[in-house]
């Protein structure tokens, strides 16, 4: 009898890339992004739509158009991280790339964001430049960066393309369009599950760095983006989910020095969001958010002394890693 742990020889080959797409109700913005995932593009990927409990036919039409894209279906939906994490756990490639289905790659993007973790794969997260759907001159989001008060943003959000060119370190990557080797992803433990769809980047970012890595914005890989399709840029829930998990997120994350040194501005920016959200007529929203973050403090705390007995990076070069975004920008 022949080894069982050899494999056949006509068995296909492991792909570099395995492209992770969540989808909740997504079919249309698939039928738009798929055709454009391989344009342009010499790294060998696959393609894996994590269908989160969708209800529009989504996994039905991928069979009959594109039965050779691999499926992950769940019966309800689980959120953002949880969907990525399922299609993570199908993944055969040595990178895992990440990509939201409302959006529209352009040629090439895939080797852009790909090469950079092949040779850096232990310690280094990519992140591609995402511009506006409906006008590609105007950046979505440059990278992810986290502010001195304890709130995440996204880097050059509403700013010109041009202004945005040049590779740099960020703080963390933008969860619609990023690559992570699968190892790392795999050694930090995924997404965090528990923040369901709001911060689960930043919140990868920050692990990457407390364990010594980066996240590099590599502009050259361009992605447009329609933003928060499914969530909603500022639905009731979209708040609730983003003022729960950013307090977890600050909580859980930075070090005692950082913490207590951003406590009295992290402080005002609550009070500086809750007056903004109350002209927006989402209060109530934010307070359920605040209250939940209050209630699940167990889940923050045990996150923390976990996240801290992995810690490399000092707390001096977290805080050279953090910024203060442009404050118009932020209230825009």
């Amino acid at each position: 009898m022949g080894d069982p742990s050899m494999v056949p020889s006509d068995a296909p080959a492991a792909p570099m890339a395995s492209i992770v797409i969540p989808s909740h109700d997504g079919r249309a913005w698939l039928q738009r992004c798929l055709p454009l995932i391989g344009v342009g593009s010499r790294t060998s990927h696959e393609v894996i739509v994590s269908d989160n409990g969708s209800r529009d036919g989504t996994a039905q039409w991928l069979a009959a158009a594109w039965p050779a894209i691999r499926r992950v279906h769940a019966e309800a939906a689980l959120g953002f991280a949880a969907a990525c994490n399922r299609g993570a756990a199908e993944a055969r490639g040595q990178v895992l790339v990440f990509l939201n289905n409302d959006t529209e790659p352009e040629a090439g993007w895939l080797d852009h964001l790909v090469e950079p973790v092949r040779r850096a794969p232990q310690s280094l997260v990519t992140t591609a430049r995402l511009v506006r759907l409906g006008d590609p001159s105007v950046i979505d989001s440059a990278g992810d960066g986290y502010a001195w008060w304890g709130a995440p943003f996204r880097r050059g959000s509403g700013g010109r393309t041009t202004a945005f060119g040049v590779p740099r370190d960020v703080f963390s990557p933008c969860g619609a369009a990023c690559a992570i080797a699968r190892e790392l992803f795999d050694r930090l433990g995924g997404f965090d599950e528990q923040l369901q769809s709001n911060c689960e980047d930043v919140d990868l970012g920050f692990r990457v760095r407390i364990g010594g890595g980066t996240c590099r914005y590599v502009p050259a890989a361009v992605v447009r983006h329609a933003g928060s399709a499914t969530l909603g840029v500022e639905s009731a829930n979209a708040v609730r989910l983003g003022q729960r998990n950013l307090e977890w997120v600050w909580w859980a994350s930075l070090p005692w020095p950082l913490l207590l040194a951003t406590l009295p501005l992290h402080i005002v920016y609550n009070l500086l969001a809750a007056a903004y959200f109350l002209w927006r007529g989402r209060l109530g929203a934010f307070v359920a958010g605040k209250r939940e973050a209050l209630a699940g403090w167990p889940i923050a705390c045990r996150k923390r002394r976990h996240t801290m007995a992995t810690r490399r990076a000092s707390s001096l070069s977290l805080l050279r890693a953090m910024s203060t975004p442009p404050l118009l920008t932020k209230w825009r």
